[in-house]
């Protein structure tokens, strides 16, 4: 399950990667989340065969090219927020028809706004069990490309009982032979922030799955394999963050049965941040980054570790005083928004300022 935000060339990359999976009976769901770039005409475009990949340079070729087989048989499907309400109450009856239809290999739904990736990749995943006939959901990034052993080796190591998701081995499409992270993230509660395990090791020198399924707090969204009966006693992905801290709260929310593991010959390349529009060095991107970074990490502490909600309040500030020094203005106001937007109503209050508590308004706020 693959969420395309204004990305389609790489979604369609991806695509191709999929498709060259070794995994039989795997189909494919692309969540278009309110794109304005017309990515969803040029996904079906592609699909159809009137649209090709540029393919990758370099060693990774491969995994995209040549193209595959079209046309592609593919489902559209559109999706408004009151067609596949949070409780899955509310469907319009072409929801019903499309997820009643004969499976194709690949279904586009298409939303009409961009919610945020925990609501993009919860129209994918309700449409999965609506349908039900599928046991584990993989939930990937638009910017990856992946080995076509890599979903056989999820499923060899989600077979394990107790486990309730699975990661993959994250490498940097620009150095393949450098690791991004190994499934996952240790989370250090006092600071509200997460380090990814193997961090930028030579893919030679990573470190044994057993070590790594020891320190695991969280997988990584980039690539991870979640079972039905976790997603069914969970729920769905949190929808409050827009970005970033979905999968820390997802675990937290599944409770100490479920355990996190690592399928180390899952090789995913993943070029980071360009699927949230932050992979580049450009001051105003580089600041929207920043602002949802800390207003997710404000709100998962409010909501999970209340009373730590002063520390990293101060810790915030800390980081504003630097990049003001380093006269980062649009980094300062980023951070001074996500504080003024996630404190309390009544310290907003005493500010002078409107109390605002409509997450769709801070949602489309963030997209700005």
């Amino acid at each position: 399950m693959v969420v395309n935000w204004n990305g389609w060339a790489q979604t369609l990359a991806c695509l191709e990667s999929l498709y060259r999976l070794r995994t039989p009976g795997a189909r494919v769901i692309v969540c278009d989340n309110g794109s304005t770039d017309d990515s969803a005409r040029r996904i079906v475009d592609w699909a159809s065969g009137r649209l090709d990949v540029l393919p990758e340079r370099g060693p990774l070729r491969r995994l995209s090219h040549p193209p595959t087989p079209k046309p592609l048989p593919h489902r559209v499907v559109s999706a408004s927020p009151d067609a596949a309400g949070q409780d899955g109450a509310h469907r319009d009856q072409a929801w019903d028809r499309a997820t009643d239809a004969t499976a194709e290999p690949l279904t586009l739904i298409v939303a009409e706004a961009n919610r945020g990736f925990g609501a993009g990749c919860n129209l994918g995943i309700r449409y999965a069990l609506a349908r039900g006939d599928c046991d584990a959901l993989w939930l990937l990034n638009n910017d990856t490309l992946v080995d076509p052993d890599a979903l056989d080796a999820l499923l060899l190591r989600l077979a394990e009982p107790g486990l309730a998701m699975c990661g993959s081995t994250l490498l940097h499409q620009d150095a393949p032979h450098r690791i991004q992270c190994q499934a996952g993230a240790r989370f250090y509660r006092l600071a509200s922030l997460s380090r990814f395990i193997g961090k930028d090791r030579a893919r030679h020198r990573a470190l044994p799955a057993a070590r790594v399924e020891r320190q695991l707090d969280h997988l990584y969204g980039a690539s991870m394999l979640v079972t039905r009966a976790f997603i069914e006693q969970a729920g769905l992905l949190p929808e409050d963050y827009f970005l970033y801290y979905e999968e820390m709260d997802w675990t937290l929310r599944g409770g100490v049965q479920w355990r996190l593991g690592y399928a180390q010959h899952s090789l995913v390349y993943h070029r980071k941040g360009a699927s949230a529009g932050t992979g580049t060095r450009r001051r105003g991107r580089d600041a929207r980054a920043r602002y949802r970074l800390a207003h997710s990490r404000l709100r998962f502490t409010r909501i999970h570790r209340p009373r730590l909600l002063p520390v990293i309040q101060c810790l915030l500030l800390l980081e504003a005083l630097a990049c003001t020094l380093r006269r980062r203005w649009p980094q300062v106001r980023a951070l001074l928004r996500a504080l003024r937007e996630t404190a309390p109503p009544a310290r907003r209050e005493r500010c002078g300022r409107e109390i605002t508590t409509n997450d769709a308004k801070e949602n489309r706020r963030a997209q700005t």
